[in-house]
């Protein structure tokens, strides 16, 4: 994983429920949300990478629809990453 920004980001890899989408998976931490799980399971990933920064890591992925989500929240406005669109959902089949 590279951060090629100036900001610190983070890849948060999440094996969303069948059905769930990123938004929905987000959607589930919201004050006003439903009790009960999100629609999928977080699996790590790489968290607070800092700007010009670089890692890695590794995953076995099993048939799936997956994001990756950033949570970190925007240097300024503090606006969370992913409200800003830095998700970005994946099929593994």
């Amino acid at each position: 994983v590279i951060n090629k920004g100036l900001q610190n980001h983070e890849a948060f890899l999440v094996q969303l429920s069948p059905g769930a989408t990123a938004d929905d998976f987000i959607g589930a931490f919201a004050p006003d949300a439903p009790p009960g799980p999100p629609p999928g399971m977080g699996l790590g990933g790489f968290q607070a990478i800092a700007g010009k920064g670089e890692g890695s890591f590794k995953h076995d992925f099993a048939p799936g629809n997956y994001a990756f989500i950033c949570f970190v929240p925007e240097a300024t406005s503090g606006v969370p990453h992913f409200a800003l669109g830095m998700i970005e959902e994946f099929t593994v089949q």
